[in-house]
């Protein structure tokens, strides 16, 4: 028998009174207007639904990546933020303890997705497209942190 495990809501606010559970399929992205992450559930692994809240850390399993490609391609033309780019996943807590790999974006460089951070630093680029884990946090709540296993 499976025991369910609880998520520690303390660390989560609320949109319009929208919660979230431990086992939820959501999508997470930087919001740059609240310095902290957007916490989006996800219809499907490809289907964006609304906001639920927003947290300053989580960690998700079993990791996927989704891209707007019509909001990316926005962005590269314009050069103005709009929300486009989700690491999709499992909910597993809203603790973002670092792991053992940095994952890396940035539209300004025309990546097309996420990438390993160092490997990308070597002049490498391979798009990541499955991870077991990702840690998503904020330091001191200015920029976005990410790590993966």
């Amino acid at each position: 028998m499976a025991v369910e495990k609880n998520l520690d809501l303390s660390k989560f606010v609320s949109r319009e009174g929208r919660t979230i559970q431990h086992g939820d399929l959501v999508g997470m992205h930087w919001n740059a207007h609240q310095d902290c992450y957007s916490i989006v559930s996800m219809k499907s692994r490809n289907t964006v639904g609304l906001v639920l809240g927003y947290a300053d850390s989580a960690t998700l399993v079993d990791c996927t990546v989704k891209i707007d490609k019509s909001k990316q391609k926005k962005v590269w033309n314009t050069g103005t933020k709009d929300r486009h780019a989700f690491i999709v996943g499992r909910i597993e807590s809203l603790n973002g303890d670092a792991l053992e790999k940095n994952l890396y974006y940035s539209p300004k460089q025309r990546l097309e997705s996420f990438v390993d951070k160092e490997v990308f630093k070597s002049g490498k680029v391979e798009y990541l497209e499955f991870m077991k884990s990702v840690s998503l946090n904020s330091h001191n709540n200015t920029y976005p942190v990410v790590t993966y296993k």
